[in-house]
């Protein structure tokens, strides 16, 4: 076990800046070392700047592989898939060229069968080189909800699933989802954890005291996880 590193800052665009700078770091090394990189990105409104800074980096991008972190079970052109804001946000210019896996793939029926096949699919980038996550006000990370029938599962750091089913609930997630389980995040060489606002610190602050699935993850990183923080 690592602990964290939390790193605070004035402003979000100061924010964007440093996860950008990690994840463009942790990308070059890779490509050094390995001559293939492999990046995993969380959805939502909060990472597109991040993203977007990203894209700026010069890389040998066609070398480098991106996947989701959690998706939810809409088609792709939705503007709630993860996908899409990938794509309109990251693989855009030089960065055009990754090579983009989602989790899940048009024509399949089933999440269940949808998470089986994105386990295969991605196999060829485990473990992953560098993860961006978010956290929302109730501690999830991924799609990995408090209350979820899915929670146990996802997060057995020892479990044998990388990808996992994760079913509508009350009061959330509203939406099936598909989601990388910790077993997944903790074999990464780096997890960037980037939250904005005093109601998502406040959270991480009482993680470990009042068992959020955020704490799952603060204990069982075997390498650092960097958390970076703006009002």
């Amino acid at each position: 076990m690592s602990e964290p590193a939390l790193r605070r800052f004035e402003t979000w665009d100061g924010l964007v800046q440093a996860a950008a700078q990690a994840l463009g770091q942790a990308l070059e090394h890779a490509l050094r070392e390995r001559r293939a990189a492999s990046l995993a990105l969380a959805g939502g409104g909060t990472p597109a700047d991040i993203y977007r800074r990203l894209s700026h980096r010069e890389l040998d991008w066609p070398r480098v592989s991106v996947t989701l972190t959690d998706e939810r079970w809409v088609e792709a052109d939705s503007p709630e898939s993860n996908a899409r804001l990938v794509r309109e946000t990251l693989l855009q210019g030089a960065a055009i060229s990754a090579r983009l896996l989602p989790l899940r793939e048009e024509g399949q029926l089933t999440p269940d069968a949808a998470a089986q096949s994105a386990e295969a699919a991605l196999a060829s980038v485990w473990p992953l080189d560098a993860v961006l996550l978010g956290m929302g006000n109730d501690g999830h990370f991924a799609s990995l909800f408090p209350g979820s029938p899915a929670l146990s599962p996802g997060l057995d750091p020892h479990g044998s699933r990388r990808v996992i089913f994760v079913p509508a609930g009350t009061p959330a997630p509203p939406q099936a989802r598909l989601s990388l389980t910790l077993a997944a995040l903790v074999e990464a060489r780096l997890v960037v954890l980037a939250i904005r606002g005093p109601e998502k610190l406040a959270a991480l602050e009482r993680a470990r005291e009042a068992a959020l699935p955020v704490a799952a993850l603060l204990q069982a990183m075997r390498r650092p996880l960097l958390i970076l923080w703006s009002p």
